[in-house]
């Protein structure tokens, strides 16, 4: 099996074939948590991390850039994504849980629906058009 076959392999377990529904950013976090999973090491606190080589049938140990670039999981500058990284800090500490994940995007929607409020008010005050799911709702004043 060449490293292309291999790479397409990994993907096709990880995103699912492409006739498959596409997964949810919630389903992909929780599928990089168990691949974390599997590579931790408990006692030393650290990941090692595996691909299967079906020619010889043996694992090979391969660094993380390389793991994360054989599933696709690389960010579109090549970096480690941020989840990942957290999620390995996570599991260092013990919190095998993604409830720390969950408050972080919670914070992200506070801040969304803040924003959202400003915004709402602003443009009252400005007697500006607010756009509304591809409809616009606002006040209209027309200049003499």
């Amino acid at each position: 099996m060449t490293s292309l076959e291999v790479c397409y392999e990994l993907r096709l377990q990880f995103y699912g074939s492409p006739s498959d529904p596409v997964k949810s950013n919630n389903e992909k976090t929780v599928d990089m948590m168990e691949l974390l999973k599997e590579a931790y090491e408990p006692r030393e606190k650290t990941f090692s991390f595996f691909v299967i080589d079906d020619e010889n049938i043996k694992a090979r140990l391969v660094c993380e850039r390389g793991f994360l670039a054989l599933y696709g999981l690389l960010t579109s500058n090549m970096e480690i994504p941020t989840t990942w990284k957290k999620m390995k800090a996570a599991l260092r500490r013990g919190n095998l849980q993604m409830s720390e994940l969950d408050i972080e995007r919670d914070s992200y929607a506070i801040k969304r629906e803040d924003a959202t409020a400003f915004i709402a008010s602003y443009s009252k005050l400005a007697t500006e058009a607010i756009p509304i799911k591809h409809s616009v709702k606002g006040i209209l004043q027309l200049c003499s």
